[in-house]
């Protein structure tokens, strides 16, 4: 992961303080293009190299015996109710013993883990301020179709090593891209 300065977009390797907001978190591979965009006046809001591997996400919840958890998770969620003995040896104790000492009513409340397993991320993308996207698109990049202010590329592999080789020349190309352009006006 690199960070990058949002005044004057250095990257860098690690911070001293993860809350430090005059920076933000960005992949190793994009970041590069994402500073280049960003000197240019292309200003960028989100963005991903792509990866090949799923991620896996937890949820930590809580809810009163009354309410419904589990009408905001999709289907791919696996929900199961949990105690803070559950969760002792976890990253989550912390958190979920604040959630029941900032209960107002700790007897009817319980805590639940949302856990999922998530598609692989093969996708490059770079989101823009609205307006801020170049006019012309990398070769292979296409603008999404739902979100004009969104350029997206799909890398296909057959094996880690092969997404990586491809992110490589991918990322490269980007890079020359977003040298060719000119100052945002």
């Amino acid at each position: 992961m690199a960070y990058i300065d949002k005044r004057t977009f250095e990257i860098y390797s690690s911070i001293t303080d993860l809350k430090d907001d005059s920076v933000f978190e960005c992949d190793d591979a994009i970041a590069p293009v994402i500073r280049i965009l960003n000197l240019k006046g292309y200003t960028t809001t989100f963005c991903c190299s792509g990866h090949p591997y799923p991620s896996k996400v937890d949820i930590l919840m809580r809810a009163d015996s009354s309410n419904r958890v589990y009408d905001f998770l999709s289907k791919d969620f696996s929900v199961k109710e949990v105690t803070l003995d559950d969760l002792k040896n976890s990253c989550y104790f912390e958190s979920a013993t604040d959630m029941i000492n900032n209960s107002t009513n700790q007897s009817t409340m319980h805590l639940y883990l949302a856990s999922a397993i998530q598609n692989i991320g093969n996708e490059s993308y770079i989101s823009f301020v609205e307006g801020k996207m170049p006019a012309s698109l990398p070769i292979g990049w296409k603008c999404d179709k739902d979100d004009v202010d969104v350029m997206r590329h799909i890398i296909k592999f057959k094996s880690e090593i092969d997404f990586f080789r491809k992110q490589i020349t991918v990322m490269k190309k980007l890079i020359e891209w977003a040298e060719s352009l000119p100052k945002y006006e």
